[in-house]
């Protein structure tokens, strides 16, 4: 049986990261956690909880170095065959119980790496972006093979491999919650994304002007087309029925 690794990296993260790893816990084999050595908003204290209630979970203290360095020994702390790398504002559906379905596909096919189908969300849980018809995020899972590794320096760590080696999946989806944080996380993405070439300098600039503007292209999303923890978490999906009881 393919053994799955998630490996999170995580700095400040308590608005998302319990529902995060609930929304993946059940199929996993292992949760590896990094934190940054910065943390300062109760994530850490989360996340020991969790994991002293959990022997599926990990949770280890980095100096933070970039975002590939962080990665890479993200990479090196997981014994599984695969690895889904996770971001900790995100959430993934039901239909996760079909990774190991996915990741034998993959193998049948010569795949090992996975783009997945992604819903990112702009300033509130109502907005999706709109800048592409359909968004799949890279690099995200991963047969564990020693050649596949993170160069140094990245900001957005990425990894090198053929072109025929990707595939996209949309058997189940991620949903990115990180822009539905405070306008001070913006202008933070927004410096931090300037920095580096990850998009160009002319997309940066509209990016900015969007967001600050409220002008960001979205889409309508339904309340009942997000996960359920999240309904539960964030939308009171549950207090109908608690105040009944």
């Amino acid at each position: 049986m393919t053994k799955l690794s998630v490996g999170i990296m995580a700095r400040d993260e308590i608005e998302f990261i319990q529902p995060c790893i609930l929304s993946l816990i059940g199929v996993a084999d292992e949760v590896i956690i990094v934190l940054d050595s910065r943390t300062r908003d109760g994530t850490k204290e989360l996340v020991t909880t969790m994991a002293a209630n959990d022997p599926k979970i990990k949770v280890l203290i980095r100096n933070w170095d970039s975002g590939s360095g962080q990665k890479q020994f993200l990479k090196e702390q997981c014994s599984g065959d695969w690895i889904l790398f996770v971001d900790a504002d995100e959430i993934y559906d039901d239909d996760i119980v079909r990774v190991k379905d996915v990741i034998e596909k993959m193998e049948a096919n010569g795949k090992r790496v996975g783009f997945i189908r992604t819903h990112h969300f702009m300033f509130h849980f109502g907005a999706e972006d709109a800048t592409v018809e359909k968004h799949y995020t890279p690099h995200r899972l991963m047969k564990n093979d020693d050649d596949l590794n993170f160069p140094s320096g990245q900001t957005h760590a990425r990894f090198n491999y053929a072109e025929n080696e990707a595939y996209r999946i949309d058997e189940f989806r991620m949903y990115h919650y990180g822009s539905c944080k405070n306008m001070f996380r913006i202008r933070d993405k927004y410096y931090r994304n300037s920095k580096i070439d990850f998009h160009t300098k002319e997309f940066n600039e509209k990016w900015k002007g969007w967001n600050y503007s409220g002008t960001y292209p979205c889409k309508s999303f339904k309340p009942e087309d997000h996960p359920l923890i999240i309904r539960k978490f964030y939308m009171f999906e549950n207090l109908q029925s608690e105040a009944e009881e």
